[in-house]
């Protein structure tokens, strides 16, 4: 994550989220990074938006997902 550039909008509203990726067989690292995200939003509301999609998908998120954890 060394070369991530900062965006000034996290995610696109009017992005479609798919659920045709493959599932992820080890969802206990997703929950956790995305666990770690929520509690960040304390702190930076600027991203609670993107955190809320991606949780919507926290107990079946697939490669997809993760990506977008990333």
């Amino acid at each position: 994550m060394m070369d991530v550039k900062p965006a000034p909008s996290s995610l696109d509203s009017k992005l479609k989220l798919e659920t045709t990726s493959e599932p992820l067989w080890f969802i206990n690292y997703h929950q956790h990074l995305v666990g770690r995200l929520i509690y960040l939003t304390i702190t930076r509301p600027d991203i609670t938006y993107t955190v809320s999609l991606v949780n919507q998908f926290m107990h079946t998120p697939t490669f997809f997902h993760l990506s977008l954890v990333k």
